[in-house]
């Protein structure tokens, strides 16, 4: 005799039964759309396997109704949000229902060739395709006002679907007036119409209803009210001044392609970060302390808090506070991090400034103490831009003074000796100066300038060639100082290397003589105008 084992069988049914009726606990608001929404695939996702099992069975109509529920359900998923696995899901139905209504076309038309010719009351409803979209349509909307979790659903997915069937019930009341029109009389009192009748009867009282009706208030208690006011709160500030943290990332604020552009930004940045701290934290910090001694201090725990205390809300608190938390974090480590940056930059200008031209030292020292005087604003604290600040301005004077005497100890340096010519020094530096004087280049209107002297440095040597390295110019090596009306303040006068180029000629015929067209500047130097000779 078989022995008949119960005990599997029942757990297989109470597993069963527990996974069919399983609804997930809503951690979250975010949790709580989510869950939801799975909730919903699963059922189209079951309703679509059990219409492809009709399908394949023969039983049509069957499968109609059963993708037509598999649709309710999915646009009751695809209100609360798109997914990959809602697209999936609405795939596997458009193309099931496609195959079923093509299938059922097929039908009816094979019957309406072989039937004897219908009567009234034998024949089948004509425009039963437009009806039953319309049906489905109509379902849709009633399905979606008549859910049992109307109020738990979030107040804006209720205005949705109460907009939707709004705006679409005069559209309903005409498409079925015009597919009765369209119809026999004899088919105006079939079962069919009366349908449709009926479901879009139930939906403007549905409308009605929910429009006026009010949420159903539960009593609440202390803690619950407290963490509900807590969470409107927390929303009322991140609207206020979520917005006001764009640009602080906790990273440099530090931003632009020049010196004068990052200083321009860094001080921008510098004021949003005061008025950050005078006039919005003192705002969010007592809030969001309650918040972590009474919800806790991470979105998870704020949510889980709130779900526990049977608080629901309209938007993501923990989300929210983890922004405004996220702001304030950030403020101190955006000035720390802006204050590093900028001092990195000093000091590397600082260690390169002996490579630097003369002339530009003294201001790239001033620009590195403007960086680091920016960083002291963002970080008072920060104990190497203090140091550095020291150190710039000792290297500042230093270098004033060791430049002052450089100036004063350097001499003119005359022509060549030994010049071997063709031409003499003499010639070649005065026809030198006059092209060097009517140059626009050298002389610009309002600067006062003045050109003092040139000398001849070095013999002729090749300019530029051709293709065929045939000499087409020659130069001549010189030293040109000259003087402006700001310089002249300080008796300061500047000597500039240059290589001044004859005009160019026919290849490898080229004269070594002027007259000179065009030149090549190398380094140049501060001396005092007493130490150069002046020139006629």
């Amino acid at each position: 005799m078989t022995k008949v084992r119960f005990f599997p069988l029942l757990l297989f049914f109470a597993l069963s039964y527990s996974l069919a009726n399983f609804v997930p606990m809503p951690w979250s608001d975010s949790v709580v759309h989510a869950q939801s929404q799975a909730e919903y695939l699963r059922e189209a996702n079951n309703l679509i396997r059990s219409a492809e099992r009709s399908f394949h069975g023969g039983k049509l109509e069957e499968a109609r109704m059963e993708l037509d529920k598999a649709n309710q359900a999915l646009e009751a998923a695809a209100a609360e949000g798109d997914s990959p696995q809602l697209s999936s899901a609405r795939t596997r139905y458009d193309r099931l229902s496609g195959n079923v209504d093509r299938r059922l076309e097929d039908a009816v038309s094979a019957s309406v060739s072989t039937a004897p010719t219908p009567t009234p009351q034998t024949a089948r409803f004509p425009a039963s395709r437009d009806l039953r979209e319309l049906n489905r349509e109509m379902e849709r909307t009633r399905s979606n006002l008549n859910d049992h979790r109307w109020w738990d659903l979030s107040p804006s997915i209720r205005e949705t679907r109460l907009q939707g069937a709004s705006e679409s019930v005069d559209t309903y009341r005409e498409r079925l007036d015009a597919i009765i029109a369209s119809v026999d009389p004899a088919f105006h009192d079939s079962p069919e119409i009366r349908e449709s009748q009926a479901i879009l009867a139930d939906i403007s009282p549905l409308i009605q209803q929910r429009s006026t009706e009010t949420e159903p208030v539960e009593e609440s208690s202390p803690a619950a009210t407290e963490a509900l006011f807590l969470a409107e709160k927390i929303q009322e500030l991140h609207h206020a001044f979520n917005a006001r943290f764009q640009g602080v990332h906790g990273s440099s604020m530090i931003e632009g392609t020049t010196p004068e552009d990052q200083l321009e930004q860094g001080r921008k940045a510098v004021a949003q970060l005061e008025t950050l701290e005078q006039d919005v934290l003192p705002l969010l910090q007592p809030v969001m302390g309650n918040v972590v001694d009474t919800l806790g201090e991470t979105p998870a725990a704020i949510n889980n808090a709130l779900h526990d205390l049977g608080v629901k809300t309209d938007f993501d608190v923990g989300s929210r506070f983890d922004d405004l938390h996220r702001g304030l974090v950030n403020v101190e480590k955006s000035r720390r991090a802006s204050s590093q940056d900028l001092a990195r930059q000093a000091e590397f200008t600082m260690m390169g400034i002996e490579g630097l031209a003369e002339e530009i030292r003294l201001e790239r020292l001033q620009g590195a103490r403007e960086f680091l005087l920016l960083a002291q604003a963002f970080d008072t604290a920060d104990q190497d831009v203090n140091r550095l600040l020291g150190q710039v301005d000792t290297l500042y004077a230093e270098m004033s003074v060791r430049i002052e005497k450089e100036i004063d100890a350097r001499a003119w340096a005359g022509n060549m000796a030994d010049f071997p010519g063709p031409g003499t020094v003499a010639e070649l530096s005065q026809a030198a100066l006059d092209f060097i004087r009517q140059h626009p280049n050298w002389n610009p209107p309002g600067r006062g300038t003045k050109i003092l002297a040139t000398s001849v440095q070095g013999p002729w040597d090749v300019g530029t060639r051709d293709l065929f390295g045939r000499v087409l110019q020659w130069r001549l090596p010189l030293h040109v100082a000259i003087t402006n009306s700001e310089m002249k303040k300080d008796n300061i006068a500047r000597v500039y290397e240059l290589s001044i180029l004859t005009a160019e000629g026919t290849p490898a015929r080229v004269e070594k003589k002027p007259p000179f067209t065009e030149y090549w500047v190398g380094n140049s130097w501060n001396m005092r105008i007493e130490n150069v000779p002046a020139q006629q």
